[in-house]
């Protein structure tokens, strides 16, 4: 009788899991740094919580990696690709969100969509919802400026986009503003 093989021990994919965390955390900051919010604070938690997440991930990796590959001669690419792949896109991703790269992409994508409705906000005829590739909440008018809440910046407050046609809008004591494009800015709004 001959004896059945000895099971064939399955190495862990730690690789491919990291990879597709680095992915999910990257899509995901740039996701939240693209609703037009001021106040980055949620934002930047999620920016660092997320890094730190995904750095224990890559040090597991790195562990696992060295451990079950003990025999294996060093330096294999299948060992470092998925952990270049992390370091790169943790050095990309916080780059893109510093300079408003999210934000100006799907602004941009939208910026017709927000003149038209902007431009029919005064007849009240733009309801929330959908405007382009923003999801706005709510369309308030104040002192000649049309604001579209488009994310929440902290607990009592909302940001979005604000349009007005001639000059800049005036800060009030619950709205801040800050110029982005023409006659386009950003707003945070905090509940009284």
């Amino acid at each position: 009788m001959s004896e059945p093989p000895p099971p064939v021990r399955r190495r862990p994919h730690f690789g491919l899991w990291l990879v597709l965390l680095t992915f999910a955390w990257g899509a995901g900051t740039l996701l939240l740094f693209s609703d037009g919010a001021v106040s980055l604070y949620v934002d930047m938690v999620a920016l660092y919580v997320g890094a730190v997440v995904v750095g224990m991930a890559a040090l597991v990796t790195l562990i696992a990696g060295s451990v079950s590959r003990a025999g294996n001669p060093p330096g294999a690419p299948r060992r470092w690709l998925p952990l270049a792949t992390t370091c790169l896109v943790m050095a990309i991703v916080p780059s893109l969100c510093r300079y408003a790269v999210p934000f100006s992409v799907r602004f941009s994508l939208s910026e017709q969509s927000l003149l038209a409705a902007v431009q029919h906000a005064s007849s009240l005829q733009v309801k929330p919802g959908w405007i382009g590739w923003f999801d706005v909440r709510q369309v308030e008018f104040e002192d000649g400026t049309t604001l579209l809440a488009t994310g929440v910046c902290a607990v009592k407050a909302r940001c979005g986009i604000a349009y007005k046609a001639d000059g800049r809008p005036s800060p009030t004591e619950r709205t801040a503003y800050k110029a982005f494009r023409g006659p386009w800015w950003l707003f945070e709004q905090r509940s009284p």
